[in-house]
């Protein structure tokens, strides 16, 4: 019997002993689980709130939203260390407090058994509490109150996103210290550098082609027709008065326009990455390196043989259609969006286009037959493919001046064709994004 007795003492201690455990496992594991519910109230407070500022501000610079966060005081007080949470008499957060008097930009919002907000600030770089924003960087901190009192914060720092930099100023640009222009012999042709034809912005006018440098600029000029040729106009400039030297802040087309060309267009291996990025954005891709080749049939009329790669049917604004190689756009295919070809892009003068066109890689641009097609939008036409001259290789970059080589854009062919620098069609064609996040971090 007192053998029996020890043995359900041990028994029972061990019993004691486990179900000690499991209370302190289960309560782990509600513990573990507010804690993962207040992590996720915090993150659909940080992601709604980075939705709202994308509604709200789109592209456009951030400082008005910092001001409006700061509250009336123009102060921005939130301060994670500060916030404090509210609670119900269950104990469970209803709402906070300690953020003075700014405006939070998602409101405490319940959402299942907790509760979300999320406050703007600058990002670290600047200073959190500066309302002036000039990097496009901000901090979004998304908190969540779970049950039971659960805490978590969760921070964002996000910059406005769309798939191109701001364009270059210039209906043509042509990137390298030797450009080869020929804008063509066709008196029926027109170039124009306001903007959309006078139906833009009212007053903007930029050049027809723009060059990096005046030595590339007077390369350039010498492609014009001097004699019964296309009509160079941009305002009241006309002939080679509508070329300008994107880099000089006193040329009168940029000083009264959009002004120097942005470095993410001058810089080989930048340009390389853009080139890359909207590879993985694409929403149409293709890639064949047949040879081109233009033919002149008895007629006189000019043909494109070689290239299989062709237009999708429908391609409109916000398309980005990726030609890794050659292409034909021939006189029956026209579209709109971002077109990025990396050899040579060859286009029918009865083609048209709306948006972006960007032969960067190779660096060709051909318009070839006779035909009325317009191009409105801009061009930008860059070699960065090396010596080997395909895009792609090791030697990418590696040539040249700065890593550009010397940029072709060929008008061969006849018909009243028109190319136009047009805003409207270039923001059609490169919409805003959901904003990027930079960096994230768990408080």
């Amino acid at each position: 019997m007192i053998l029996a007795f020890f043995v359900l003492v041990l028994v029972s201690a061990m019993g004691g002993a486990l179900l000690f455990s499991t209370q302190v496992e289960v309560r782990m594991s509600q513990s573990d689980l507010r804690a993962k519910q207040a992590f996720y109230l915090a993150e659909a407070g940080q992601e709604t709130a980075r939705e709202a500022l994308f509604t709200i501000n789109g592209i456009d610079d951030l400082s008005d939203d910092l001001a409006t966060a700061a509250g009336t005081d123009g102060n921005i007080d939130f301060d994670p260390d500060t916030l404090q949470p509210v609670y119900d008499g269950a104990g469970n957060i209803t709402d906070f407090t300690g953020y003075g008097d700014d405006v939070p930009l998602q409101p405490a919002t319940p959402l299942g058994d907790g509760v979300f907000i999320a406050f703007l600030t600058n990002d670290p770089t600047e200073g959190v509490t500066n309302t002036t924003d000039a990097n496009h960087l901000v901090t979004i901190t998304g908190v969540g109150g779970g049950p039971n009192g659960s805490f978590e914060m969760v921070q964002a720092i996000v910059e406005p996103d769309r798939p191109l930099p701001e364009m270059p100023g210039a209906a043509i640009t042509l990137l390298g210290k030797n450009p080869n222009f020929q804008g063509g012999t066709s008196n029926g042709s027109t170039y124009e550098g306001e903007d959309c034809g006078g139906a833009g912005t009212p007053g903007l006018f930029v050049p027809i082609v723009g060059t990096i440098g005046a030595e590339a600029e007077a390369d350039a000029i010498t492609g014009i027709w001097e004699s019964n040729g296309p009509d160079y106009t941009s305002g009241e400039l006309t002939g080679d008065e509508t070329f300008s030297d994107l880099t000089d802040p006193d040329d009168p087309l940029l000083a009264a326009g959009l002004g120097t060309i942005a470095d993410d267009w001058t810089n080989c291996q930048t340009l390389k990455d853009l080139v890359e990025d909207l590879r993985g954005r694409a929403d149409y891709s293709c890639s064949d390196r047949t040879d081109v080749l233009l033919i002149t049939d008895e007629f006189g009329e000019r043909t494109a043989k070689g290239n299989k790669c062709d237009i999708p049917d429908g391609a409109s604004p916000g398309d980005i259609i990726f030609v890794d190689g050659n292409l034909v756009v021939g006189k029956t295919e026209s579209g709109g969006g971002i077109l990025v070809v990396t050899g040579e892009v060859l286009i029918h003068g009865q083609a048209s286009w709306k948006g972006a066109v960007l032969a960067i890689g190779e660096g060709t641009v051909i318009r070839f037959g006779a035909g009325n097609g317009t191009l409105s939008g801009g061009v930008v036409v860059a070699d960065i493919a090396g010596d080997d001259q395909i895009y792609g290789t090791d030697d990418d970059c590696g040539t040249g001046d700065d890593g550009f080589g010397d940029p072709d854009y060929v008008v061969d062919g006849g018909g009243s064709g028109s190319t136009i620098f047009c805003t409207t069609d270039l923001n059609a064609a490169n919409p805003p994004e959901p904003y990027n996040i930079v960096n994230f971090r768990q408080n």
